[in-house]
């Protein structure tokens, strides 16, 4: 409660003093709005050239991402096992479940594999 009322009163102030009639009736808010136009109106066209450009990379980005994905290649080479598993898994009992690896397992660790994929079903 104490900073809204800070903040009001501090815009108050600052009203009333950009308000004091100068030169020609004209308040002293006019003459700083001259003397800063010029910069102003640079700073506010960057902030929009940035915000543009960021925008345009930002569409860029999302085009070349969606464009060149394809999530079964990407799922297939990254994960073999799982997707053969996850195929296979539906269409059979989970007595006939067996592992399919690029590494080679002793048959300890295949039996231990297979009591484990067992459970999890």
């Amino acid at each position: 409660m104490f900073f809204l009322l800070k903040s009001f009163l501090s815009f108050t102030i600052s009203f009333l003093i950009l308000s004091f009639p100068v030169k020609d009736n004209r308040p002293l808010f006019h003459y700083v709005h001259q003397l800063a136009a010029p910069y102003t109106q640079e700073i506010f066209s960057d902030i929009g050239n940035y915000v543009y450009d960021g925008g345009q990379q930002a569409v860029s980005f999302a085009e070349k991402f969606f464009v060149n994905a394809d999530p079964g290649d990407v799922v297939q080479a990254q994960h073999p096992i799982i997707v053969q598993g996850a195929s296979s898994a539906s269409s059979q009992p989970a007595a006939d479940l067996h592992v399919e690896s690029v590494e080679e397992y002793t048959p300890e660790e295949r039996e231990l594999l297979q009591k484990i994929l067992k459970q999890g079903l």
